[in-house]
């Protein structure tokens, strides 16, 4: 009975081959490197006195790194990479926070000079803190996630362009608000 099956199994698997076209090197998806692709950077996104918080004696870094592949015209998604953290000396508190996810960045005005961003990101989040004045720490995992809406200039022949946004995020434990002003700098290829 098991030859029987492993027969009717090798019959198959041959069918499904000869219906596959066969190359002798590595045939990549055409359409895959005839997309438009970017990568983006960004480093520490606001200016203190923007926001609503007090900021005195704050000193946070905020990093992004993040890869996108347009998927149709002016809708580009991708892997990013996001870190913000730092100490807060008026209330002794060190942070941090690694965000690893997707996002999703559309552009319908992709071909002017100026267009409208609207971007979307979910990531998984590592968050810890510490207390400088005594030993009090924690850790917390989870889901986070944002939205941002702005402008993006083209600055150099489409090749490298800027976006100007703010961000909106229901975690307050990020960026220490709901809305901040952001920007990132972009260099497209393809």
């Amino acid at each position: 009975m098991a030859k029987n099956h492993l027969f009717f199994v090798g019959i198959l698997v041959f069918n499904l081959l000869i219906q596959q076209k066969i190359y002798s090197q590595i045939f990549g998806n055409q359409k895959f490197k005839e997309a438009k692709q970017f990568v983006g950077f960004q480093a520490n996104p606001y200016l203190p006195y923007l926001s609503d918080l007090d900021f005195q004696g704050s000193k946070n870094k905020v990093f992004c790194l993040r890869y996108g592949i347009e998927v149709v015209n002016g809708l580009y998604v991708g892997p990013q990479y996001f870190f913000f953290g730092g100490t807060n000396n008026s209330v002794n508190l060190k942070t941090s926070s690694n965000n690893l996810g997707i996002f999703s960045r559309y552009n319908p005005l992709h071909k002017k000079k100026l267009g409208v961003l609207i971007e979307a990101a979910f990531h998984y989040k590592l968050e810890a803190y510490k207390y400088l004045s005594h030993s009090e720490s924690g850790k917390r995992d989870g889901i986070g996630w944002y939205a941002a809406t702005g402008l993006g200039i083209n600055l150099y022949k489409k090749k490298v362009t800027l976006d100007l946004m703010v961000k909106y995020s229901p975690d307050v434990w990020f960026e220490s608000q709901h809305f901040v002003p952001t920007y990132k700098l972009n260099y497209h290829f393809n």
